[in-house]
Formats: C-alpha cells, structure tokens, sequence
C-alpha cells in the first residue's frame, strides 16, 4: 500500500526537556475511510493525501474521513498535521474526533488562509466536548476530520505529517467530567474553564502540565507527576481517592480547589469549617476581592493575590497538622481571619475556584511549585521572560488592527446586572462609570434587560445616562417567560406540556390575552423614549411546548378538523407535524407583527429588533422562530442571531455567513452576537474577541453585540480598543 500520513511520536512539547516514547505508526490511503457518503482520499504526493469536498453535488451538511489509529493518548498532549484548504468560503467549520469504544471527544481546527499550508496543532488539554459515553483518552480507535459545509461549490483538503507529541506531564490538572455528568449542560463551562486556566498557568511557570479527564487518573498517568491539581472537583470517579492517597505516600502532593469531593479531605489531612461563605452573612468582614499572605507562606507568594471570586468554600481547621498561609482580604486588601490557603503534610487547599492569570497567577503559582519541587524554580526566570515576551507580542498585535468609522457596537446587560447598579452595589459603579468604560473603549450603544413577560422595572436612570454619554439604550425585554413566576391570575394562560404538565414559568404564545399583554408592554417600553426595544425568548422554549386546551382548539379550527388522539398525532402524521410548525411559527410571529405595527405608529422613530437562534432552518420547527420572515416583512430594523460560537473564529465566521441567505429581499440589518460569557474556554478571550470583531467586518456587516457585561468582558476590551475600536 502507498504510505499516505506518517503519525510520528514526537518530541515532546513541555518545558523539562524529557523525551517521549519512541515509536511510529504508519497509515497508508487504505486505513483512511469516507463516511457519510464522502468521496475516497486520494494520493496528492508522497506522504500528501487530497480529501475531496464535492458540495456542489453531495447535499449532506459535512463530509468526513476515519482514520484508523488504535492506541493510547493519554500519555501525551494531542495531535499535530499540516493541513491545507483551498477555498475557505466553502466552508463553515472543520472538526476533528478522536473515537473510543462508546463515543468520542470533539473539538474544532482552523486552516490558514486559502491555498496555504498550516501546522494545526491540537491539544487535548483544551478538548472540551465528549459524546456518548464518558471516557479518557485511552485505546482511541480512530480520528477522524470533518468539513462541514459553507457554500455551494466544491473544494478540497490536503493532509500530511500528522504526529503525535508530548509526554506523561509533570502536574496533572483533573478535569471534572464525574460533576460534569451530574450538573445541567450550562453549568459545564466552570469545570472546563478552571481546569484550562490552572493548566495554562502551570505551563507558563515553566513545567509541563495537562488537564485530563478524571476518569483517566491512575498510577501509571501519575507515574512521573509531583503534583496533581483538582481546580473544581466537588465529584470524583470511585476509587479517585485511593489513587491520591497512594501518590501522596510516594512523596506526591494535591493543590485542590473549592470543594472537596469524597475522601480527598482525608487525603489532604483538612476538616472543612463550613460550606459556601457568602460575605453578606457575615457583615463583620468585607467582600472578598483576594488573598494576603502569612508569615507561614511559601517563598515568593505574592503579598496580595486578587481573586474575583472570592466567596468561595473555606477550610477553617485542619486535622492532621495545617498551616494558614492565605487569608482572604477585603478591597483594603487587609487580612480577615478567615483563611483562604491552608498546607498540610500532603499538599495545599485553596478555598476559592482559580480564576487568575497573567502575572499575578503565574507568581502565585510559582510559590506553590517551589514548594513541591525545588528543582523547577531554575526554569521560572527563562519562562517568565517567553510570558513576557509573549504579552508583548499580543499587544502590538492588538495594536496593529484597525478601526471602522460608524460602526454599531453595543453590549448586553442581563437583569442582575442592571439591579446591581440601581441598587447601588454593583462593581461597576453607577450606570454613568458603566457606560463611560464602554464608551472608552468605542462602544456606543447597550441593550439593558429591564422586562419580562409579567413585570418591567424603571429604566430611568439607565437611559438618562446613557443620553449623557451620547449611547443608544435598546431595552431587552424577556417574551413569554415571568421573572419568579406568573400570579394567580394567568392560570389557565401558561403552557402545557406534551406530557400534559403545566409549566407555570411561561404564557402560552396561542392566548389572545397573552398576545395583547405582551404587546401592550412592549408599546408602553417605547413610550419611555428609548432608541430601540429589543425581544428575546421570542419563541417557544422547546418542542414540548404548548399543548394546553386552548392551543388545540386554534389549532383545530386552523386546519379545520379534529385531532382525534391529541396530542400523540401531531407527533405521528408527517402532515400535522407541518401544520403544527406552521401553526407554531404563526404565533411567535402574530406579536414581533403586532409590537412592528403598534410601534411603528404609535413610537416613531423607535427601532425593534430581536435576539435569535442562528439557524433559521431548523428554529420554525423546533422553537416556532421564523425569524427570516420577520426580516422580509419588514417587522425588525435588526435582528442579532445569537452566534455565541465557542470553537474557533474561523467557525464563527462561517456561522454568520449561513445568515445571508435569510436576507434576500430585506432591508434589515444582521448584528451578530459576540458570547464571551458563553465561551468556555477563558485562554484567549481578547484574542478571540478581535478574530470574531474581524471576522464580522470582513462579512461586510455594520455592527455587532457582546454577550454580556461582566468582568471577562471588561478584562478583553481595552484590547480592542488598542486598535479596532479606537476610533
């Protein structure tokens, strides 16, 4: 067989220097299989292989290759290829899948530009995603690529010199996949980000460092380490602890953060003195804003360690011998005497969720890994100086972008945002400092959320500023949904599920009292005097929604008929399903139709737009949005999908792009959503933040939004106004 793609073991990509495994695997044109009805690779050249993209003929939303591996990565840090694109308007994302008996783990690549070749390198460290069942990264079957697609005409990929690289790490930093598993799908990006930022420090100290899946902690993954972190691990695998406590007896230690999952305060010799302190339970200490250090610190901990998230999980005595060598402080930066960093005989407890990076995380991290081992303290200078360097290198780049004149650029503030400021406890300020940070940094325009479906509060104050600051204020108003719940009043006006349960928090889209009121708050909110009103949840919530008494009978008298086993037909009949879609979409549109035509002529000038998922071809028949013909009728001045794409910029790119074919015949503007709070990785936030601002402007588009206004958001733009908003 012709040899196809050498997968090398490679030097390793750590810091100590250490050499891999050796060995080679060698895959030829025969061990690369299309799926999903993809054309068959092809010999480019000697150890170049040409996968074909036909998507002028083949219709299916990607095409992919297997490629035959079988064995283990859970001793090294990922993959690497050179890979070429040579058309990248064709194509929306690339992903790659590393297959195990059961499932896989996902993530996302981006090519360089077309026709150029890129050296993609792929750390598994920074793979997030796992379908089907949970697994580590042993006994991977095959990897596989995909395209997916972009446009309507056929390209192609070259592939060549994938190898494996990297060797079993110093510091192994355990993911929280066992607490993943039990918490909602939202709560996930907290486990992940922890996992990453503490990853990243480590790296940055100088020592080589991987976040790993917790299923996958054992002896032989621990063999070469000196510290294992858990950054947040309220949950562990069975047996997790017997593992520790074995690796502590041969001289290694743990650095766990927040709270502590069974067995480990054992393992670590701490008694843990209370759960969750809130300081608003304790008036007699500040709000925490970081760490002061003790007499009893380690060498080099900084005097003050900021941490934003303080209001954490804190140990309050040990059992088995522990020092304090942390205490939290208020914004005085005082010490309490509540401790905030404990050590014992087998490693260290930190009673907040690591959050800092930069050169305050790697200083304090540097004084633990000191500790731990002496022998890595002759890399921090050389490491420090690359970070630095590094940094330098990021700012001229953020520096090098340009500005675009006239640009829309708006941010969103969610309910608890806009509480905090009116009740006067937010820290940002007062709505005039918030609006005056987005202004220096050349924002112009914010979408407060001050309505939901059975209240709206004074947005007075918000809109004074932001008149004073020259800004557009859009308000934000929740449809369908009641903050807290409805009253007694709308019983009878609230969806039914398809298995027959009320749900209390929504109005039922199909009610004509429900119509009206919904309407009618969206006018009085244009009364006010606002530059724009802005609808969000302007659907339904899921498929299994509405199936109340009053939703049949429109439902019946539309199509003129019976439904005789209601509501199990509307699931069964191909026929139903459309007219159920159609009847769906008609009553999330009858009020975007009913605010366009009240607004329009009763509040002039007042603009109406929409937050919207971003595929218009699947939302009509999951959530009834149609939101591509509010577009065409007319009913929105702007719509902004909510693009809040967590992979690569590339990716986002190509998502906003599907939007334009839903614009043909509209004068409507697309304003994609940026969502920083969404991503979960926290690595690169500024970087990603002008990639996808880039990307925007290279669409042709004349502004966008960030989801939403938070510390990380305000960390990552002062980077953008280094040069692409500092107009």
């Amino acid at each position: 067989m012709l040899s196809a793609i050498a997968i090398a073991l490679a030097a390793p990509m750590s810091f100590c220097g250490s050499a891999a495994s050796s060995g080679e695997v060698e895959l030829d044109v025969g061990l690369i299989h299309p799926v999903e009805g993809s054309p068959a690779p092809r010999l480019e050249a000697p150890g170049v292989v040409e996968l074909q993209a036909p998507f002028s003929t083949n219709r299916n939303s990607r095409v992919r290759w297997n490629i035959d591996f079988g064995r283990s990565l859970k001793l090294n840090d990922g993959i690497s290829f050179d890979f070429l694109c040579r058309d990248n308007d064709q194509v929306s994302a690339f992903s790659l899948y590393f297959f195990y008996n059961g499932g896989c783990h996902t993530t996302s690549f981006v090519p360089g530009k077309s026709g150029e070749w890129r050296r993609v390198t792929v750390d598994k460290s920074l793979v997030r995603r796992m379908e089907g069942s949970p697994h580590g990264w042993g006994d991977i079957t095959s990897v596989s690529i995909a395209a997916w697609r972009g446009g309507t005409n056929d390209t192609s990929f070259l592939l060549s010199n994938m190898k494996v690289f990297g060797a079993a790490p110093e510091v192994v930093v355990v993911r929280g996949n066992s607490a993943i598993a039990k918490m909602p799908k939202e709560n996930a990006v907290n486990f992940h980000k922890f996992a990453e930022c503490m990853t990243q420090v480590i790296r940055e100290c100088g020592v080589s460092a991987a976040a790993v899946p917790d299923c996958d902690l054992d002896a032989e993954l621990l063999n070469r380490a000196k510290l294992v972190v858990l950054p947040f691990n309220p949950h562990l695998p069975d047996g997790a602890a017997d593992v520790l406590r074995a690796f502590c007896s041969d001289g290694g230690k743990v650095f766990a953060c927040y709270s502590l999952a069974k067995g480990i305060p054992e393992v670590l010799g701490v008694k843990v003195g209370c759960s969750y302190y809130l300081s608003s339970k304790h008036p007699e200490n500040p709000p925490f804003v970081g760490m002061v250090r003790t007499h009893l610190s380690p060498s080099g901990q900084p005097e003050f360690f900021p941490d934003a998230d303080a209001d954490g999980l804190v140990v309050l005595e040990g059992s088995g011998g522990c020092d304090v060598i942390g205490r939290w402080a208020g914004s005085d930066r005082k010490a309490t005497s509540v401790p905030a960093l404990v050590r014992t005989r087998n490693g260290y407890h930190y009673g907040g969720a690591w959050s800092t990076a930069g050169s305050g995380g790697r200083a304090m991290m540097r004084s633990i890994l000191g500790e731990v081992n002496p022998t890595w303290r002759g890399r921090f200078a050389d490491a420090e100086k690359r970070s630095r360097d590094a940094e330098r290198e990021k700012m001229r780049w953020f520096a090098s972008q340009s500005p675009k004149k006239g640009e829309w650029r708006a941010v969103c503030c969610t309910k608890s945002f806009c509480d905090r400021i009116d009740k006067g406890n937010s820290p940002f300020g007062t709505w005039d400092d918030a609006i005056g940070f987005l202004q220096r940094n050349g924002f112009n325009s914010i979408l407060p959320n001050y309505a939901y479906a059975n209240e709206y509060s004074d947005f007075g104050s918000c809109l004074d500023a932001c008149r004073r600051h020259g800004f557009e204020c859009h308000v934000w108003k929740i449809c369908w949904e009641a903050c807290g719940g409805f009253s007694k009043g709308f019983k009878g006006r609230t969806v039914v599920t398809f298995n027959g349960e009320s749900e209390p928090r929504f109005m039922c889209p199909s009610d004509p009292f429900n119509l009206a009121s919904e309407t009618e708050m969206f006018v009085e909110l244009a009364r006010r005097g606002p530059t724009g009103i802005h609808l969000d949840y302007i659907r339904y919530m899921d498929q299994d929604q509405c199936f109340c008494n009053g939703c049949r009978d429109a439902f019946e008298k539309r199509i003129g008929r019976m439904v005789a086993n209601w509501p199990e037909d509307i699931r069964e009949s191909d026929d139903l399903v459309r007219e159920w879609d159609t009847f769906r979409c008609s009553n999330i549109t009858a009020l975007v139709r009913a605010v366009s035509n009240r607004v329009r002529v009763e509040c002039p000038g007042v603009q109406i737009s929409a937050s919207v998922f971003h595929t218009n071809e699947e939302t009509p028949h999951k959530v009834g949005q149609d939101w591509g013909t509010w577009c065409r009728e007319g009913l929105l001045d702007f719509v902004c999908p909510m693009d809040y794409y967590v992979g690569t910029h590339f990716a986002f790119k190509g998502l906003v792009r599907s939007h334009f074919g839903y614009f043909r015949d509209s004068k409507a503007k697309l304003r994609p959503g940026i969502g920083i709070t969404c991503w979960q990785s926290t690595l690169d936030d500024r970087e990603n933040l002008v990639e996808q601002v880039k990307a925007v402007r290279e669409l042709g588009l004349d502004g966008f939004y960030i989801f939403d206004y938070s510390r990380r958001m305000a960390h990552a733009l002062p980077a953008l106004r280094m040069g692409l908003t500092s107009d």
